[in-house]
């Protein structure tokens, strides 16, 4: 027998496994059922990752103990890995006792009650640096552990204990406690860490019958299902040729077809692509899970758009520093969508291996792949001690920051370190992680002197980021510059598109209608979020075309601003579209009517529309779930105002505000409403104390503006007012209140220098120019 045929008959030996293993497997799992019991929504289209094994044992091999590999696990001797020989743990005076009984694993602890109670551990999450555990409750629900194990060796530290929140006290009756909503698995978890998942979220009974098709992150999560894969394979070639096409039998492929390569000359310094990839496929494929997103719908992956399912975070407050850094934990695909690796062409596999997930190579040789070492790896270049932490790459290029007090993740941004930009900023920087006893000066110095410069000259899209939050003069024209630079990073562009909607008009019609239509679809989804509060002409104008685009998430988006214009100003040749993308929207709310906000978003959407049955049932609901939930609660009071039933709204705050005193925005809403029944003296203290509360919120400071002179106060409104004006130095309404309160306490000067900025915020309208000149011949 030729090497070919001994070839061609161990792959069909292979084959014939892999279709046996095919018709043992389970084809879908429900939570807590035992191993081969199919849940309600089975879908035989996914064989598990062990139906690979025979024919891709390289690859099968490099995945196995992976992380993908170990992402969730039933609880057992083999799996666990934190000490449950009676262990204590203590955090804020709450103790915590790890122990087993009858081979099976327990934890007893605070319930939401604050009892102690003994719970089972059903299946561990994760495994490295942390393994943290869930429970099943008997509403279906898996809630996780706040304590997680330390899988980390002991002389790094691990090997014990730890609450993931630190040292922070997080009581019974905090959302973010193990058994709120905030740490649910089945809302928070499921969609990465198992595949297949159907939620099967019951919101009449608020409980669960959740399933899955796999429980870990097997060869499907990427590949899409097997099923018609493997039927297929007995007739590929021995060379794994296929006459059914080049996706034999998946639903996509994963290989570059443009036969790129990345290639250096001979003093070159950074490598380049011979050809760009023909498709986002493979980082769209990663960002499903390594994103900050919303889920918008349930189904298995086949290679569709990462936006027609999710709905990513752009680089907002919160989330990510002023210059885009990560903040709070947004995973890797925001920050690596700002690199300049991902605009060169760099893809996730580039750098790690798709199937044990580690690093192609170990320190520096991994960057000398592309970036010439004998340029960058040298002290000439990083002016640290060669083979020193500070000669590393990734200490300088990617910083990192622990989430869960131990697990340290970098920063796929891939940015030159910029300590001048700290110390303007207040942003992070790589040489003050390292060297944390000095400041950003010292380490700005320290640049100029090896560089003979500060790097300010470099293209750096963080400092306009950071002034977009500004609100400075030239806030709006640096925003449409971003928007319109189509070098620039699309997810830098979106998040400036975002901001469109603070400026005139006038000013942003023609970059938002660029943006609208962009070719990116991030793009699109800032300019229709940025006309959400715009007049009516200027939603239309941007939103009806998005109606018909082939992304949910897009479309939904559309929907939702739209939803906001009376039911006649949407034009009769487009309504069923609109009607369609509505229902589209409202379908992806439900998915999460397990979390208030979803339910609060619906409420909105419904009130907009008019449908106040539906608003209320959606806050109502929300409220029942999450009884403290400051959105619904608000959103509720709001629906009261519309149905003229402000004596509710005010019960209804008063008793919010029972509970959480300290929240400027029940204040702010109850001060409202007291203004509507005319309770001059209270609408005054709780407007003024939301104010106080949130001094950085300019509807805050705006509204308390407008009461106190409607009340007959103009110049307490105006002490008030002004002294924070400096922030807001673009805002029309503002600038119009001030010139109006200065000319009524007497100060006709400065009345006219605020209407004289008006109009040269708005030349084009007559309004401000009309202003103006009545306060000109007043004067005279």
């Amino acid at each position: 027998m030729t090497d070919g045929a001994a070839g061609g008959s161990s792959t069909v030996l292979r084959v014939l496994i892999a279709a046996i293993l095919v018709l043992l497997a389970p084809a879908c799992v429900a939570v807590g059922a035992p191993a081969g019991v199919a849940g309600k929504d089975a879908d035989p289209t996914y064989v598990g990752s062990q139906a690979c094994a025979g024919c891709h044992g390289a690859q099968f091999a490099a995945w196995q103990g992976s992380h993908h590999d170990l992402a969730m696990q039933p609880a057992n001797s083999e799996t666990v890995l934190g000490d449950f020989s009676d262990a204590n743990f203590v955090h804020s005076g709450v103790t915590t006792r790890f122990f087993k009984r009858d081979e099976r694993f327990f934890v007893n602890t605070e319930d939401a009650s604050g009892e102690s109670v003994d719970f089972e551990i059903a299946y561990t999450f994760g495994v490295e640096p942390l393994q943290q555990y869930l429970v099943r409750f008997s509403n279906g629900a898996l809630q996780a552990l706040g304590v997680a194990w330390d899988t980390r060796p002991v002389d790094q530290g691990g090997q014990r204990w730890f609450h993931v929140y630190g040292d922070e006290p997080i009581p019974h009756t905090d959302e973010l406690h193990w058994t709120g909503r905030a740490q649910t698995w089945n809302y928070q978890c499921a969609d990465c860490h198992s595949l297949n998942v159907r939620k099967n979220y019951d919101s009449d009974t608020d409980s669960y019958a959740t399933t899955w098709s796999v429980i870990d992150v097997g060869c499907e999560g990427c590949h899409g299902p097997g099923a018609e894969h493997v039927r297929l394979a007995p007739t590929f070639g021995g060379d794994g040729s296929s006459a059914t096409g080049t996706n034999k039998g998946l639903t996509h492929t994963l290989n570059d077809r443009s036969d790129g390569r990345w290639t250096r000359a001979n003093g070159e310094r950074i490598a380049h692509r011979t050809s760009v990839h023909d498709d986002d496929i493979e980082v769209n494929t990663c960002a499903r899970c390594h994103s900050r997103r919303a889920q918008l719908r349930e189904r298995p992956y086949t290679g569709q758009p990462f936006l027609d399912d999710y709905r990513p975070a752009l680089l907002t407050p919160g989330l990510y520093h002023a210059d885009g850094q990560i903040d709070d934990e947004v995973y890797v695909y925001g920050s690596f969508l700002q690199s300049r690796m991902h605009q060169a062409g760099v893809v996730c596999s580039d750098c790690h291996d798709p199937h044990s997930g580690r690093i192609r190579a170990k320190g520096n040789e991994l960057c000398a792949g592309c970036h010439a070492p004998e340029i960058y790896d040298i002290g000439m270049h990083h002016h640290h001690p060669q083979g020193s932490a500070g000669a590393q790459c990734v200490e300088c290029h990617m910083p990192t920051k622990n989430y869960m007090v131990i697990d340290a993740r970098r920063d796929h941004s891939i940015r030159v370190p910029r300590p001048d930009l700290s110390a303007r900023l207040g942003t992070p920087n790589a040489c003050n992680q390292c060297h944390s006893g000095k400041t950003p000066e010292w380490a700005a110095d320290h640049v100029v002197a090896w560089r003979g410069e500060d790097g300010s000259e470099s293209l750096n899209y963080g400092v306009a980021l950071a002034t977009l939050r500004s609100n400075v003069p030239e806030a709006g024209r640096i925003a449409m510059a971003l928007v319109n630079d189509d070098a620039a990073p699309a997810i830098v562009r979106a998040t400036a598109a975002q901001t469109l909607g603070r400026y005139p008009p006038r000013a942003t019609l023609e970059t938002l209608v660029a943006a609208a239509s962009d070719e990116d679809g991030l793009v699109r989804i800032g300019a229709i979020d940025a006309v959400g509060s715009s007049v009516a002409p200027l939603r239309l104008q941007i939103a009806l075309p998005n109606l018909y685009d082939d992304l949910l998430s897009i479309r939904i988006a559309a929907a939702s601003v739209l939803a906001r214009l009376p039911a006649e100003q949407i034009p009769e040749q487009v309504r069923a579209s609109f009607e369609q993308g509505a229902d589209e929207y409202v379908a992806a709310q439900r998915l999460q009517a397990d979390h208030p906000g979803a339910l609060a978003n619906l409420g909105s959407f419904f009130t907009d529309r008019g449908e106040l049955d539906q608003a209320e049932l959606a806050y109502q609901q929300a409220l029942r779930i999450s009884p403290g939930d400051v959105r619904a609660t608000i959103g509720l009071a709001d629906l009261y105002r519309v149905r003229a039933d402000d004596a509710q709204a005010v019960a209804l705050l008063r008793r919010a505000l029972k509970s959480a005193p300290e929240r400027p925005e029940l204040h702010h809403a109850l001060g409202l409403a007291l203004v509507r029944q005319k309770d001059r003296d209270a609408a005054l203290e709780h407007l003024t104390r939301a104010a106080a509360l949130a001094p950085q919120v300019r509807r805050y400071l705006y509204v308390l503006a407008v009461a106190r002179r409607s009340y007959g106060q103009p110049a307490a409104a105006l002490a008030g007012l002004e002294p924070v004006f400096y922030r807001y130095p673009n805002d029309v309404q503002m600038i119009m209140l001030l010139a109006e309160l200065h000319d009524e306490t007497g100060n006709h000067e400065q009345a006219i220098e605020y209407a004289e900025r008006l109009v040269e915020l708005i030349p084009d309208d007559p309004r401000a120019s009309e202003f103006l000149q009545g306060l000109l011949n007043s004067g005279e």
